[in-house]
């Protein structure tokens, strides 16, 4: 996934690796923009409910598959925190890889590097500064 430090001051945030056209339909919500924007190939993935609250982390073969399983709620953790955003996502070359990316996420380490890392780009979007200091 992109870096703030990837990006000159007055581009679009890097939550998504692909433009979206907001404009299009208003009627549409977070995530279906992110089907929109993402692939169909193993990744792993964060989804956080609109309003706020916890993180939901998971892993899966087909990324725009399970967004969509998400979105008509057939996915028994998120399906009475709907509507929900796509927050992080990295894509793998096989589920393995994207499982144990998942497990590291879960993990201690894994919590502290994604609260540091969407606090990066939380910051970067409101700021829209190029350079970040180091967050603690």
């Amino acid at each position: 996934m992109a870096d703030a430090r990837d990006f000159p001051p007055g581009a679009d945030p890097p939550l998504a690796e692909k433009s979206l056209d907001r404009k299009a339909d208003s009627k549409l919500t977070e995530l279906d923009h992110a089907i929109e924007c993402t692939e169909a190939r193993p990744a792993v993935y964060v989804l956080m409910q609109i309003t706020g609250g916890p993180l939901y982390k998971g892993s899966c073969r087909d990324l725009v598959e399970r967004l969509k399983d998400h979105r008509a709620g057939r996915v028994s953790r998120t399906k009475n925190q709907r509507p929900l955003a796509l927050v992080h996502h990295e894509y793998f070359g096989t589920f393995t890889e994207a499982r144990q990316k998942e497990n590291f996420l879960k993990s201690g380490q894994g919590r502290e590097w994604l609260k540091q890392h969407l606090a990066r780009v939380a910051k970067w979007q409101t700021q829209g500064t190029f350079r970040l200091g180091r967050i603690r």
